[in-house]
């Protein structure tokens, strides 16, 4: 009997099962697969890839760390189709990768942070040109 696949969590089945299926129902950043594995304590982006019985860093690549089963904990990974570009309407598939939570985070957070790198910039702008204003009058 076949392995039950991980259920689509955003943008639809339609859109979400073709990209997961895509990706290999893993973590396009991480390589993290969608189901449970064992996380470091110590260190939280390290995870062990039963596949090639190896521990794995937060980019997916092999690491020289070992740590025995008392000090990792077990995980269940669950992936998220996300836009890369931020447009809930890009739909494209290009645009499309599906993410662990722990990436997820990462990708909202410089999306957080550039958002609010355009808004200080846009204020400074405004600050400026009301200057501007002033000094004509």
């Amino acid at each position: 009997m076949a392995a039950a696949q991980p259920q689509p969590q955003f943008f639809g089945d339609a859109y979400a099962g073709r990209i997961l299926a895509r990706d290999g129902y893993r973590c396009r950043w991480c390589k993290r697969p969608a189901r449970t594995v064992f996380v470091c304590r110590r260190l939280p982006a390290l995870w062990f890839d039963w596949d090639c019985h190896r521990w794995r860093d937060g980019r997916g690549q092999l690491t020289k760390h070992y740590f025995d089963r008392l000090s990792s904990i077990k995980v269940r990974v669950h992936l998220r189709v996300v836009p890369l570009n931020y447009d809930d309407r890009d739909l494209r598939p290009e645009n499309l990768v599906s993410l662990c939570e722990h990436c997820c985070g990462v990708h909202a957070r410089s999306s957080a942070a550039k958002r609010a790198a355009r808004l200080r910039l846009f204020r400074r702008g405004q600050t400026q040109l009301s200057l501007f204003m002033e000094g004509i009058r």
